[in-house]
C-alpha cells in the first residue's frame, strides 16, 4: 500500500476547499461563532457522515483505506481508529472477549478503563503483582513467572490484560508472556497507550503487536502526533474476533465521530511511516541534551531506567524501557514532588505528573534541545531553594543514580514515605475480585478515611494522574493501603473514582447488610 497517502485527511481537505453549502448537522455549518483565535480553523473540517465522508462504524471508503494503511504501518492484521482515546479501545476489547463471570488475569497497575471494562462485562479480575525495580522503586511490570503461576492456578482464565509500557515507560517481557498466553489458548490484550512510538526507532522497544500480542490499544496523542482522544486498536491472529470488536466499539464510541481527530490519525500515520525514525531521533537528542546538562545539578536524581535494566537483566531489558520518560527527585528531600512541580511550573515548564517523591517528565519526538535547556534552567532555579538545613547523602554520577538511592527507595516503600512502587498493594496473585458486585445505597456507608482501615471498599481510590487504582471496589483497605491513601491525600494528590474527591471520606460496604441482600 502507498504509505505516502492520507485518504481521510486528503478527502477532508478537498471538501473544505469546495466550500459546499450545508443543510445538515453540525449546527455551526462550519462557520465559527468567533473569527478570532485558533479555534475558527477547527470548524472548517468538523463535518459528519455525509455523502463521500464514509462511516467510522461501517467503513467502506476512505476510513477503510486509512485503517488498512495504519494496520500495515504498525504491523497489525486489522486496525480500528479510536475517537474515544485508549479508554474506548480497552472497553471494547474486554467486552469482546469476556462473558459475565469470566476470570481475567490483570496486572495490578491496570488503568481504570480496564477495570471499568471488566465491570461492564461483569467479569472477575485476578490481579497479578508487579515487579518493583530495587534500584529506583519504580514498577517494572508483571513477570512471565508470575503469569505462569496465575495460569496454573486459574486454568479457566479467559484472557490476560497487561499494561506495556506503564506510566513510567517500563514494560515486561512481552515475547515470553505472549508465548505463555498462546500455550494457554487465551488472548493477550495489551494496553499500550503510552507506546505508539514503539518500533519506529532502533533505540525504542518493539510494539507488543509485533511481539505476539493478540490485541493492542494505543493512544495517538500521548507519545505520538494525533489529536487528543485519537487512538488505534490493532489485532493480530485469530483469538480476538474483529467483527465482535467492531460491534463493541460501536457501543462505547460516539455515533458522531470527530473528523478532525480521524484526519489527525491518518496524517500522523502517514508522517510516522515516512519519517518517524528521524522525528524520534530529534526527541532523543533533546533527552540527551537535558541529561548531560543535569549532571551539573547533582542535587536532583535523574533516574536512568535503561541503565538500571541493563545492570539487572542484560540487553534484553533495553527493548522494554522508554528513554523519553524521566523520573526525577530531590536527593535532599527538601522538595517533594508536588512542590517541585509547582516550582517548575512557575518557570513555565509544565510537568506530566508529580507524586510525593518526585516528578515524571515526558519528552517526545516533538521535544527540542531548546525545550531541554529551558527545563534545565528551571531545575537550576529549583536547586537554589533551601527550605531546611539537613545533611545530604553522598551523591554519585548519573549512572549511579538508583544504586545510591536504592536504600531511599526501599525505605519509602517500607512505610517511611511514599514511592510509585506503593501502588503495588499485594505481593501475591489475588483471589478473583467481582468488580461489578453492585450494592444498594442501603448496603454502603460513607465514613471518614481515618476510620476506613480494614473495611471493604464500595468505590475505587484512583490517584490521578496516573489513573491507576490504589484499591479497587470489592477489595479491603488493608493497613498498608490505608496508610498510602492518607499519605497521598495529605501530600496533595488528586483522586478520581471516589464520591469525595478530597478523600476526607470514602464509601465502604456494610458487610452484614450486603450478605442479607445477597440471600434475598
Amino acid at each position: 500500500m502507498n504509505q505516502h497517502r492520507a485518504p481521510i485527511y486528503e478527502k477532508l481537505q478537498e471538501y473544505v476547499k469546495s466550500s459546499p453549502v450545508s443543510f445538515h448537522i453540525p449546527g455551526h455549518k462550519r462557520r465559527a461563532w468567533s473569527q478570532e483565535g485558533w479555534l475558527k480553523d477547527w470548524f472548517l473540517g468538523d463535518v459528519t457522515e455525509i455523502t463521500g465522508m464514509d462511516d467510522l462504524h461501517a467503513p467502506e471508503e476512505m476510513i477503510k483505506e486509512a485503517e488498512e494503511l495504519a494496520a500495515e504501518c504498525f504491523g497489525a492484521e486489522q486496525t480500528f481508529f479510536l475517537v474515544g482515546g485508549s479508554t474506548s479501545g480497552n472497553l471494547a476489547l474486554i467486552l469482546s472477549v469476556c462473558q459475565p463471570g469470566d476470570v481475567v488475569l490483570v496486572d495490578r497497575h491496570a488503568h481504570k478503563s480496564v477495570l471499568h471494562g471488566l465491570m461492564l462485562a461483569r467479569a472477575k479480575a485476578v490481579f497479578l503483582p508487579v515487579a518493583i525495580d530495587p534500584m529506583s522503586g519504580l514498577p517494572m511490570g508483571t513477570s512471565p513467572a508470575i503469569l505462569a503461576r496465575a495460569l496454573e492456578r486459574y486454568p479457566v482464565a479467559k484472557a490476560v490484560v497487561l499494561t506495556c509500557p506503564n506510566y513510567y515507560g517500563i514494560g515486561p517481557d512481552i515475547e515470553a508472556i505472549a508465548s505463555l498466553s498462546r500455550n494457554a489458548s487465551i488472548p493477550l490484550l495489551i494496553d499500550e497507550a503510552h507506546g505508539v512510538h514503539f518500533g519506529f526507532h532502533e533505540k525504542l522497544p518493539m510494539s507488543a503487536i509485533r511481539q505476539g500480542a493478540d490485541a493492542v490499544v494505543q493512544s495517538a496523542h500521548k507519545m505520538g502526533g494525533g489529536l487528543t482522544m485519537g487512538g488505534f486498536l490493532h489485532l493480530r491472529g485469530d483469538r480476538v474476533d474483529p467483527a465482535r470488536v467492531r460491534q463493541c466499539l460501536s457501543m462505547v464510541q460516539t455515533s458522531s465521530p470527530s473528523y478532525p481527530i480521524l484526519a489527525s490519525l491518518d496524517a500522523f500515520r502517514k508522517h510516522w511511516a515516512a519519517d518517524g525514525s528521524r522525528m524520534i531521533q530529534q526527541g532523543l537528542d533533546a533527552v540527551l541534551s537535558f541529561r548531560l546538562s543535569m549532571q551539573a545539578l547533582p542535587r536532583f536524581a535523574v533516574t536512568d531506567m535503561v541503565q538500571h535494566a541493563l545492570l539487572q537483566s542484560g540487553d534484553a531489558w533495553k527493548r522494554k524501557v522508554d528513554p523519553f520518560k524521566l523520573y526525577i527527585f530531590d536527593r535532599t528531600g527538601e522538595l517533594d514532588g508536588y512542590t517541585l512541580q509547582a516550582r517548575l511550573e512557575q518557570h513555565n515548564c509544565m510537568i506530566e505528573m508529580a507524586d510525593p517523591r518526585g516528578v515524571l517528565l515526558v519528552f517526545t519526538y516533538a521535544s527540542t534541545k531548546e525545550d531541554a535547556q529551558q527545563l534545565f534552567g528551571a531545575f537550576g532555579k529549583c536547586a537554589e531553594i533551601s527550605l531546611i538545613d539537613r545533611e545530604t547523602r553522598p551523591i554519585g554520577n548519573e549512572q549511579q543514580v538508583g544504586m545510591d538511592d536504592a536504600k531511599n527507595a526501599q525505605s519509602l516503600s517500607d512505610g517511611e514515605g511514599w514511592s510509585p512502587s506503593e501502588l503495588e498493594s499485594a505481593s501475591s496473585i489475588s483471589d478473583p475480585v467481582d468488580l461489578a458486585d453492585w450494592q444498594l445505597p442501603s448496603q454502603t456507608e460513607l465514613v471518614p478515611l481515618e476510620q476506613a482501615k480494614g473495611r471493604k471498599m464500595a468505590e475505587m481510590i484512583i490517584p490521578y494522574p496516573p489513573g491507576i487504582p490504589l484499591v479497587c471496589k470489592g477489595e479491603r483497605l488493608t493497613d498498608q493501603l490505608w496508610m498510602q491513601a492518607i499519605r497521598l491525600r495529605d501530600a496533595g494528590a488528586r483522586f478520581q473514582g471516589t464520591e469525595d474527591s478530597k478523600l476526607a471520606s470514602v464509601r465502604v460496604i456494610v458487610e452484614g447488610l450486603q450478605e442479607i441482600g445477597e440471600r434475598r
